[in-house]
């Protein structure tokens, strides 16, 4: 019969062992913070709509099915970046919208930023600490930047800010609340 030392012993060892996987993720992530990123604004996102997270590298980030079928959906997440050193100006910067060739295969797209303080008035949400803009696949040509071999979408935290680039028309047509992206989805 085992003693209650040696299950103690043997528990003492189990979790040992789960603290160091636990670290070596917690290095993984702290080593690439933009895929962290991703993940954070995945996990946000599927959450909301009730999707599952596909695996690493597939063509699109969260499957849905709903009462229209199945849904795949690519998820970009933003963090606040300064363009300009010294500069007020604030940005969210979405890379690889068509993934690395062009291989992305989506029906939506959905980009997700940290809010801005300064504008939370201008946001939908003001509890939310993020924002969402919701885009069919075939608009996102139209508001995306070819950035050498990859393309990306660039824009101005501050939505009162003249709508002079294509990706402007982000807030105008495309930015949504969370409560809006549940009930899209069937949530």
């Amino acid at each position: 019969m085992t003693s209650e030392l040696e299950l103690l012993i043997d528990e003492n060892s189990a979790l040992k062992k789960r603290v160091e996987e636990l670290q070596e993720t917690i290095a993984f992530y702290e080593a690439h913070a933009t895929l962290f990123e991703g993940v954070r604004g995945e996990s946000i996102v599927s959450s909301l709509v009730g999707g599952s997270i596909t695996a690493y590298a597939e063509g699109h980030d969260i499957d849905l099915v709903t009462g229209e079928g199945a849904t795949r959906i690519e998820v970009k997440m933003a963090s606040l970046n300064v363009p300009v050193l010294g500069a007020s100006t604030r940005r969210w910067a979405w890379g690889k919208i068509l993934g690395e060739g062009g291989k992305k295969e989506y029906d939506w797209l959905i980009l997700v930023g940290k809010k801005d303080e300064r504008y939370l008035s201008d946001y939908p949400e003001q509890d939310v600490p993020y924002i969402f803009f919701l885009v069919p696949k075939t608009d996102v040509e139209k508001i995306m930047s070819q950035t050498g071999r990859y393309s990306a979408i660039f824009l101005t935290t501050n939505p009162r800010k003249p709508k002079r680039s294509k990706a402007g028309i982000l807030y105008e047509q495309y930015m949504v609340s969370s409560s809006e992206l549940k009930s899209r989805f069937g949530l």
